[in-house]
Order: structure tokens, then C-alpha cells, then sequence
């Protein structure tokens, strides 16, 4: 899937070497949605009947972003190597990742905000 510093993806010269993705791919497997950005949204297809959201982009370095999600009840994961120990994440990592876990269906700000302590949210929804 193209991400934003990906801009040779029509180089003749990788042609046929990767399977190019539209910006936003949704899958079905066995039985549910996943939904696949480069980038995260705050909301996407099927998000209240447990789809899954898998996105890099934010580089959030650790667990602590999709501990975020998860503790929220988002069916949401960062697939970056930056967030999972430089190694890519099975299809069954992150099925048990939410194994249990109620889904929600919807981004609560305020909670995410506190919980995070991300200085510049805070500030533009202050300036709000």
C-alpha cells in the first residue's frame, strides 16, 4: 500500500514486483472486514460491528498507540515496524491482540487525550 513518501510505484522498473493497493483496501476474511490505509482514521467501514483498522504512517515507536486503542475498545492497529520491534505482525497476532476485547465502535478524544498526555492535542483543543 503507497504511502506518502511512495511516489514511484508506475517505475517501470518495479512493475510486477509488488501488489499495488488503492489508498484504502477493505478485505474480507473469514467473515470479518479489515480495512487498510496507509494512513489511521478515526473512522471507517464496519468500525462498530468489529472491523479492523491495520495502518502504518504515525511511526509511534512501541506499543503504547495500539495499547491505546485496544484499552478503548478500537479495533485499530499501527502495522509499522517502528510500533511492533522491526517485524512484520501476523494475521493471528493480531487477531489475539483484540481477542477479548469489547468493541466500542467509536474514538472517545477526551479519554485518548488524558490517557496519552500528547502535549500538542491538548493544545489545539484547547485553542478550540
Amino acid at each position: 500500500m503507497p504511502g506518502n513518501h511512495d511516489k514511484d510505484w508506475n517505475n517501470k522498473l518495479v512493475q510486477g514486483t509488488f501488489i499495488v493497493e488503492q489508498p484504502i483496501t477493505v478485505l474480507k476474511i473469514d467473515g470479518r472486514k479489515y480495512v487498510l490505509s496507509h494512513f489511521p482514521m478515526a473512522d471507517w467501514q464496519s468500525m462498530s460491528h468489529e472491523s479492523i483498522h491495520l495502518h502504518g504512517h504515525i511511526h509511534s515507536e512501541g506499543s503504547l498507540y495500539n495499547e491505546m486503542n485496544r484499552m478503548q475498545g478500537l479495533y485499530r492497529y499501527d502495522v509499522g515496524v517502528d510500533a511492533n520491534g522491526y517485524s512484520p505482525v501476523s494475521m493471528e497476532e493480531i487477531l489475539a491482540w483484540f481477542d477479548g476485547v469489547e468493541c466500542r465502535g467509536r474514538v472517545k478524544w477526551k479519554d485518548w487525550v488524558d490517557e496519552t498526555g500528547d502535549k500538542r492535542v491538548r493544545r489545539k483543543l484547547a485553542g478550540l
